[in-house]
């Protein structure tokens, strides 16, 4: 018996596509390297487009990457 893989997998590099309205759009996705990579692709492509109009998101209103993990030596990961 097989069975089909389920779940939500979870990728860096998806952002949401908004207009200067902010309006929704559509979204883009990059996928290639690592997911840090991916997200900093797709947040400049998206701001290349001028569809990076977040009206709300993760910090202060942007939804870019934040690398805020401290390694065990004291230094950014």
């Amino acid at each position: 018996m097989t069975k089909k893989v389920g779940g939500v997998n979870v990728f860096g590099g998806g952002l949401a596509l908004y207009t200067a309205g902010g309006p929704l759009v559509g979204g883009i996705g990059v996928s290639g390297d690592t997911s840090c990579t991916d997200h900093i692709v797709a947040w400049k492509a998206r701001f290349a487009l001028n569809l990076d109009n977040v009206i709300a998101g993760v910090a202060a209103g942007t939804d870019n990457i934040i690398f805020d993990i401290v390694g065990s030596k004291g230094m950014a990961s």
